[in-house]
């Protein structure tokens, strides 16, 4: 089935349009505005650290809210974002360690 042949229904009553809403303004406007007034507080690369931990965010909390199964491709899944976010920071670690000592990194 290709997206073309899909068909679009929408809500038919005012309370489904006020889920939509609320999904809209609490799924979409408030985190992007809270991620830009982070940026201000806490400067872009403790936003870019907390923006990758959003998958792992997302499985904990459909784990812990909807009853999902934690399965072995989301544990792998969680397990390759939070190892690379450990990378970088022992690599942001090195890189001013370095340049704190006089000594350019390649």
């Amino acid at each position: 089935m290709s997206p073309g042949s899909l068909t679009t229904e929408f809500p038919h009553d005012s309370v489904a349009w006020i889920f939509v809403a609320g999904l809209v303004l609490f799924g979409t406007i408030t985190p992007l505005l809270s991620s830009y007034a982070g940026l201000k507080r806490v400067g872009p690369s403790m936003v870019s650290v907390l923006t990758t931990l959003e998958p792992v965010l997302a499985i904990a909390a459909g784990v812990i809210f909807l009853g999902e199964n934690l399965t072995i491709n989301r544990v792998i899944g969680a397990s390759f974002v939070i190892g690379a976010l450990i990378a970088l920071s022992v690599l942001e670690a090195r890189t001013e360690t370095s340049a704190g000592l006089g000594v350019t990194s390649p």
